[in-house]
């Protein structure tokens, strides 16, 4: 069971640390399996695909896309089977970037182009069991941070709940 820090402080004050408040619940409440933490701001990337501008293998498995970010113009090589549609906007991690599981994104050769990046799902960013497609963002307004419109401020508490 996954639980917000902010739904607990709702209830009441908590004066420790994450790591604190999670060692405290394992020895009195239930095991903490795990503190899930969000992609930082600076991590997370608001990509607006473009256009196609190259499919990469005959089949057409994969294609090419220019994208804007707030780091300029890019390129993202993305699978055919992840249905990205041109002028829509998707959470994106790019190049310098972390996961949440603190993996460093880095460029890297698809054929002989150059992805700058990768979108995510929300599998990949801890907020849902999706991992078939990117995210797309359809929620506020275009200058609005990514990271904002998907509530990435929070900390989650994972518990492993073991049946009585």
């Amino acid at each position: 069971m996954r639980v917000p820090l902010s739904l607990l402080e709702q209830f009441v004050e908590i004066p420790v640390g994450i790591e604190e408040l999670a060692a405290l619940m394992n020895g009195r409440i239930a095991e903490v399996e795990q503190i899930l933490r969000f992609p930082s701001q600076e991590a997370l990337a608001d990509v607006r695909v473009v256009q196609l501008q190259q499919k990469l293998e005959s089949d057409g498995t994969w294609g090419l896309w220019s994208a804007q970010s707030h780091q300029g113009e890019t390129q993202i090589v993305v699978g055919e089977q992840h249905q990205v549609q041109a002028n829509s906007r998707y959470a994106a991690v790019l190049s310098g970037g972390k996961t949440p599981d603190g993996a460093i994104v880095q460029s890297r050769q698809v054929g002989p182009y150059e992805s700058q990046g990768m979108l995510v799902s929300e599998a990949m960013i801890g907020i849902g069991e999706d991992a078939s497609r990117p995210i797309s963002v359809v929620e506020g307004a275009p200058g609005d941070a990514i990271h904002d419109v998907l509530g990435l401020e929070d900390v989650v508490l994972e518990f492993d709940l073991e049946p009585n």
